[in-house]
């Protein structure tokens, strides 16, 4: 299973690709983190001590970052994404529309976190990708408990899926609402539906009590590539 998870600076990738990772055994490294030292490191030698260092200072850099990225990508568009599947199962940050539309054959499922409201936005300097280009949206614009909850929710729609070798939408028309009932909803085309209630909160650990547990420490609403 590959995993591509998008959206903008904030939303709440990493805090994604981390509770399924976690939760289902998956391998991943934070793509920024790669990008760092095989991409951001060597072309900027003197500013930087090490590659956390300047993995941590990406958010002051996000355009210089997208056309580094770019430029790496310039003969093979998945050329970043090839490199880190090599030892990963989820790709975290896709921004360039080129990359995306080169690498995607490599991805079993692309999702969108959506933190709109809530978070801003980034630039189209930085960011050239929207909640269309996915096949599954997981809201999060509430508490991480239910973060939590989407997010292994949509992994399971995910693996039934592709276990029934179902076909992958080719756009995703995505709707989120507020449903009369105070449950909200994200649907696609696919028949994704991630349904989360006010009341998760109580009932998350009864939902998780057959899988390893997963911290919900308040971080994981904000933290981010």
């Amino acid at each position: 299973m590959k995993l591509l998870v998008i959206g903008h600076a904030q939303h709440g990738k990493d805090s994604v690709c981390e509770i399924i990772a976690k939760n289902y055994d998956l391998k991943y490294t934070p793509t920024s983190m790669i990008a760092a030292r095989e991409i951001i490191m060597p072309l900027t030698k003197d500013k930087y001590d090490t590659v956390k260092a300047c993995y941590e200072d990406r958010g002051n850099h996000r355009a210089d970052w997208f056309k580094a990225i770019e430029a790496y990508n310039a003969e093979d568009p998945a050329k970043l994404v090839k490199l880190v599947l090599q030892e990963n199962d989820i790709y975290c940050g896709i921004r360039s529309r080129k990359e995306f539309e080169g690498s995607g054959h490599l991805f079993d499922e692309v999702i969108y976190v959506d933190a709109h409201g809530r978070v801003a936005d980034e630039s189209s300097d930085s960011m050239q990708l929207t909640k269309e280009d996915a096949d599954t949206v997981i809201p999060n614009t509430r508490r991480p408990l239910e973060l939590l909850s989407a997010a292994t929710a949509a992994y399971r729609r995910i693996v039934s899926r592709v276990n029934q070798r179902g076909p992958k939408p080719k756009a995703a028309d995505h709707t989120v609402t507020m449903a009369a009932s105070g449950l909200l909803v994200a649907e696609t085309p696919a028949g994704v539906a991630l349904v989360v209630s006010p009341e998760v909160t109580e009932a998350v650990e009864e939902l998780h009590e057959d899988e390893p547990h997963v911290a919900t420490d308040e971080s994981y609403a904000d933290e981010d590539s």
